[in-house]
């Protein structure tokens, strides 16, 4: 079980039943955060800064032309933050293609650069994400303003 304890208050405090009981979880980084605007103003004038414990949703990408199973990250809806890793979006795009259920939130906030801010991934396609024979996430050798393939 994972400690929310200073997450009250927060949307991802709604999970904390759902963990206790055992439900299926991962964190993963994202991937190109230096590429969308994270931290910087946006359009209305406002940051671009979501807080740790904040809903975010995942969209799939099946027609990236870099990768066909690409997930999207975005928050509140209008701000793309980045992707799920590509070794994880492997994983789990089939599940979100076939409509099965996989929440996400703000679990490390980010400053920005490559990789720094991190995701909390909750529901059963997360399970993979458990699985000893998934291989732990790249060391990234590209520079933080080069393009990171994911």
């Amino acid at each position: 079980m994972i400690d929310l304890s200073d997450l009250a208050g927060t949307d991802l405090a709604i999970e904390r039943p759902r963990l206790s009981a055992g439900e299926p979880h991962a964190a993963v980084s994202i991937a190109g955060l230096q590429f969308h605007g994270y931290g910087r103003e946006d359009d209305l004038g406002g940051r671009v800064l979501p807080r740790r414990g904040d809903r975010l949703q995942l969209v799939r990408e099946p027609e990236n032309p870099v990768h066909a199973a690409a997930v999207g990250v975005w928050w509140r809806n209008n701000h793309r933050l980045g992707h799920l890793p590509w070794h994880v979006a492997d994983l789990v795009a089939p599940d979100l293609d076939a409509g099965r259920s996989l929440r996400a939130y703000l679990w490390r906030e980010g400053d920005g650069r490559a990789r720094t801010a991190g995701v909390l991934l909750i529901g059963k396609p997360a399970e993979k994400l458990q699985e000893p024979e998934v291989t732990p996430e790249p060391v990234v050798p590209w520079g933080v303003d080069e393009e990171v393939p994911f």
